[in-house]
Formats: structure tokens, C-alpha cells, sequence
């Protein structure tokens, strides 16, 4: 009877584990109720419904560069469905015309298992209205993903790529290496209180606002470019924008919340002649060694009123634009230490382009008062002073007369030793 139990036990275990280790081929739309590995041997074209629905955990799904494709049907079909389960990857699939959600990752209720650790990796969306909807979950990577829209039908979608990635609650989500362009909406929109998402080293064309997370709190956004949005980013509370480019966008970002970094950017009206200004602001955070670049560089909003004589009158907040003067490097001109900002404008008449170096340094001898009231000041703004750069010397090359490492581990050399 022992035998038996064991041998069957080692049986079940053996078929679990063959189970998830091999690959099964599919080549129509299905369910999937059991972990394991499944690779699309073939595309799958004009599909009027859901096309997958992932109902197990510990699924690897490869479409191996295939096609995935709808047939723009506003009704709420979608391409992959993730429901209440966790530990999925999606990779390598090509989705086109999906007119709601193309991936939809749930947890459907509160006593739902925890939906976490989803992964889509190296795939393309285009002509979809809404790419991908996260909603409930936690720790969603999305890597080298691309929306694009190659196709214009605005009759059967008119609202093409409108929202390229949603997120609603949750959090830990990150978007790395990806490229959104033609997200004629949002290009990210996180809501619902979501928190601590990050976007890395990503691209951003065209669209109304880049990335939205005015309702959610820590999202980060390093080293990612937003060109011609009506609004590049709008942040919510405890975030940061690092390391990043905002050109022809006609208001670089609003940050709406408190306790904010924003260091190391450039932000620059580039050809537009109308914009609305380059920061648009509320109170309460940090915003230093950056290169502000626009007509209005900083639109300043009210956080809250108090009424005189029943008349509203608006509380201006107080932000921080400069950090301690220490050792780093300058976003413009070159230099090596840090402080303020550089402002400037399309004329090249801006305070950091006019003001007095007297002791060229690189910061101006008088901090500037972006609006007069002494409330928002720059103590440490950029001048234009460019240092001189140390003279070039040619290099020279030193050859030792002898390789002793190599020398050391010759034969010859264990030889010697041995015959010692």
C-alpha cells in the first residue's frame, strides 16, 4: 500500500511538472486552464470575440511574432483576457483591431486571489482604441511594448489608440523600454489610486496627454521622451520626474500634488508659438537642474482660497527650485555643480540668459523671483557662463618590458620553479 501511494504521488508530480515544462502547440482561439507553455503556431485573423481567456496560473503564452487580430468590435471583445490569476507571461504577439481592451488583467472582487506578477513582453499593438487595462492588480511589467497605428479607419474606430495603457488601483506596475506613438487620448492613464509605478526609458508621440497619474501617488518617470502631447505628464502626489525631454508639448507637465521631485529634465516649447508654459504647478515641491525653455516658463496654480469681503481669494503655494549647491552635473551650459535652473525662452531672453556672473561661477549673482512676490523663488538659478575646458593632451603609451602575469603562468616559468 506504501508502494502504491508513493508511486503514485511520484506519478502525479512527474505529470505536473511535464505538464508545465512542455510547450503546447495552439493554433485557434481557447480557454487555458492549466499552467504550462503555449506557443502560436499560426496568426489568427478577423476574430469577432474574446480570442483567449487565461483562467490558470503559472502560464507562459508565446504567440512567436504572429498576428492577433479583431475586427474593431465596440462591443467588448478582447484579444487576451487575465482573470483572478497570477504569475502569466504574454510575449511576442502582434494584436491589430481590437476596439476595446486588447489585454485585460482583473481582479474581479475583493475576495478574488490576488492577481500579480504579469508580464508582456516584446509586443506590438496597432489600431487598437484601448491597448491594455490593468485593473486591481499588482506588479504588471510591461516591457518593449509598442502602439502604433498604421491603419486610419476612423469610421470603424474613432477613437484610435485612445487609451494606450489604463491602470486602475493597485500598483508596483512598470513600463520599460517601450515606444507609444498615435495614442490619440491618453498615452497612460493611472487612476483609482494606484501607487508606486514607475516609466523607464520610454518614447512618447503625439496624443492629448502623455502619461496621466494626477490620481495616484509615486509614480516615477525617468529617462523617457513626450513630444507633441497638449499635456506631456500630469502628476498626482510623492513622485518623480527624472532625466527626461519634453519638446513641442504646448504645457511640458502639471503637477497637481505635493511632494514632488522634478530634477535633470529638459523641457522645451521647441517650434511651437502658442504654448500654455512649460510647468504648471501647485505647491510643495522640488523642482531643480532642470532646462526650462518656454515663453511662460511656469503657470502657477491656486491650492486652495480664502474669501475677502465674500470675494475668493486664491492661497499660492510655495515650491522649492533650487537644491543645496553641491558637486554634479549641470543640465545646461556644462558644469559641475548644481543648484537652480536654467531659464530661458524661443528669444533667448530669459532671466538665466541675461543675468549678472559677475564672479562666472555659472549661477546668476541675484536669485530669481519667478513671479515677484517673493513666494516662489529660484536661489541658485544657472547663468549662461560656460567654464573652459581643460587643454587636450596627446596620450602617450607606455609598453612594460615584460607581460609578468603572462610571464608567471608560461611553462617555462613552473619548469624553473620545479627544477629548484
Amino acid at each position: 500500500m506504501r508502494k502504491f501511494i508513493t508511486e503514485f504521488i511520484i506519478g502525479f508530480f512527474l505529470i505536473f511538472v511535464f505538464s508545465y515544462a512542455s510547450a503546447e502547440n495552439i493554433s485557434n482561439c481557447q480557454n487555458i486552464y492549466y499552467p504550462g507553455e503555449y506557443t502560436l503556431t499560426q496568426d489568427i485573423i478577423n476574430f469577432d470575440g474574446t480570442c483567449f481567456n487565461i483562467y490558470s496560473n503559472n502560464v507562459i503564452f508565446d504567440c512567436q511574432n504572429h498576428i492577433i487580430d479583431g475586427t474593431s468590435n465596440p462591443y467588448g471583445p478582447v484579444a487576451i483576457n487575465i482573470v483572478d490569476v497570477s504569475n502569466v507571461t504574454i510575449k511576442n504577439c502582434y494584436f491589430s483591431d481590437w476596439s476595446y481592451d486588447t489585454i485585460y488583467i482583473i481582479r474581479q472582487w475583493s475576495i478574488s486571489p490576488p492577481v500579480e506578477n504579469i508580464s508582456i513582453e516584446n509586443s506590438t499593438f496597432n489600431h487598437d482604441s484601448n491597448g491594455i487595462e490593468i485593473n486591481s492588480a499588482v506588479n504588471v511589467t510591461m516591457r518593449n511594448i509598442k502602439f502604433i497605428s498604421e491603419k486610419k479607419d476612423f469610421i470603424t474606430a474613432p477613437y484610435d489608440n485612445y487609451y494606450c495603457v489604463r491602470i486602475f488601483g493597485g500598483g508596483k506596475h512598470s513600463i520599460v523600454n517601450s515606444k507609444f506613438d498615435s495614442c490619440s487620448g491618453y498615452a497612460v492613464w493611472i487612476t483609482d489610486g494606484s501607487t508606486d509605478n514607475s516609466i523607464i526609458n520610454s518614447s512618447f508621440i503625439g496624443g492629448y496627454v502623455g502619461v496621466d497619474a494626477i490620481r495616484s501617488s509615486g509614480t516615477k518617470v525617468n529617462n523617457c521622451s513626450f513630444y507633441g502631447f497638449s499635456i506631456g505628464i500630469e502628476l498626482g502626489s510623492n513622485g518623480i520626474i527624472s532625466n527626461s525631454i519634453f519638446i513641442n508639448n504646448n504645457l511640458g507637465m502639471t503637477i497637481w500634488g505635493s511632494n514632488n521631485s522634478i530634477y535633470n529634465n529638459k523641457i522645451l516649447q521647441g517650434s511651437l508659438s502658442d504654448a500654455w508654459g512649460g510647468i504648471r504647478i501647485g505647491g510643495g515641491n522640488f523642482i531643480f537642474n532642470n532646462l526650462i525653455n518656454y515663453t511662460t516658463p511656469v503657470v502657477l496654480m491656486p491650492i486652495g482660497y480664502k474669501y475677502v469681503d465674500t470675494l475668493p481669494v486664491p492661497i499660492w503655494g510655495v515650491n522649492y527650485w533650487n537644491t543645496t549647491r553641491q558637486y554634479g552635473l549641470k543640465i545646461y551650459p556644462y558644469g559641475t555643480e548644481i543648484g537652480g535652473n536654467y531659464w530661458t525662452n524661443p528669444y533667448g531672453t530669459g532671466y538665466s540668459d541675461t543675468c549678472i556672473d559677475a564672479n562666472q561661477d555659472g549661477f546668476c549673482d541675484e536669485p530669481y523671483d519667478l513671479f515677484g512676490d517673493g513666494i516662489n523663488v529660484d536661489y541658485l538659478p544657472y547663468s549662461n557662463y560656460t567654464p573652459p575646458t581643460l587643454p587636450s593632451y596627446p596620450s602617450v603609451n607606455i609598453t612594460a618590458p615584460i607581460d609578468l602575469i603572462t610571464f608567471f603562468f608560461t611553462p617555462f616559468f613552473f619548469l624553473v620553479v620545479l627544477s629548484l
